[in-house]
């Protein structure tokens, strides 16, 4: 008769009697003869300390490891130098006089930065919002009213 709760019932060829053998118990023989010779290495409060500082230190080196991999991981999201080199542009704006405009180069694409007079400050300022496709005033668009910088984007590859 199988049980899981109480084990296989066998019954020895030889000597034709019965004993149960559980799983979690058998050691290997039927006597038990060899219990007085066997060393009990979990007990052994000095095995037992090194097994824990084993198994620490390997914990301690999968943290590690996985720490390392996930700072590589999240620092190779971020930008190169050269994309940050190219981020920030410094221009001299007191050498471009009233009415004109420069061209410069800025991540590849061209901005006008134009020097307006006051004239063309009152004209952009008088222009009605009906007549812009951005709907938004001359003072939302500009920092300082005599500076226009704009960025210019070619949908043509090249026009500018």
């Amino acid at each position: 008769m199988i049980s899981a709760v109480r084990g296989i019932r066998r019954v020895s060829s030889l000597t034709g009697s019965p004993f149960r053998s559980f799983s979690s118990t058998n050691i290997g023989s039927v006597d038990h003869g060899f219990t007085s010779d066997r060393i009990d290495k979990a007990a052994d409060p000095e095995k037992r300390a090194f097994t824990y500082f084993m198994l620490g230190g390997a914990r301690f080196m999968y943290a590690s490891t996985a720490r390392v991999l996930l700072i590589k991981f999240v620092s190779s999201m971020s930008a190169s130098a050269d994309v940050l080199a190219m981020a920030s542009a410094e221009f001299e704006l007191g050498a471009i006089d009233p009415g004109t405009t420069v061209t410069v180069k800025w991540r590849g694409k061209p901005i006008f930065i134009r020097n307006r007079t006051p004239d063309e400050v009152a004209e952009a300022q008088a222009v009605g919002m009906g007549e812009l496709r951005d709907q938004e005033t001359d003072g939302a668009r500009v920092q300082k009213d005599n500076w226009l910088v704009i960025l210019g984007i070619c949908t043509h590859l090249g026009c500018v």
